[in-house]
């Protein structure tokens, strides 16, 4: 399971989805969507505008969870 770390990567930033949203010229609530891990797929290129925009790297806002860690951490 790939589990989507955008809304930390903002709280860390003291940033919003709504000024995410602005910066990286992208709709709302597909944005919402996606931090919200209510999504399937994601444009590669959303992605590089997501870690241009919150200078951070590709693992800061996503990662791969096993299925044993993710019971884990239920």
């Amino acid at each position: 399971m790939i589990h989507i770390k955008i809304n930390e990567q903002l709280k860390k930033q003291g940033k919003t989805i709504y000024w995410l949203s602005k910066e990286c010229k992208c709709n709302y609530a597909n944005l919402k969507k996606l931090a919200a891990n209510n999504t399937d797929s994601i444009k590669f290129s959303l992605l590089e505008i997501i870690c241009e925009v919150l200078k951070c790297d590709l693992s800061d806002v996503m990662e791969i969870i096993k299925d044993n860690e993710e019971k884990v951490k239920e």
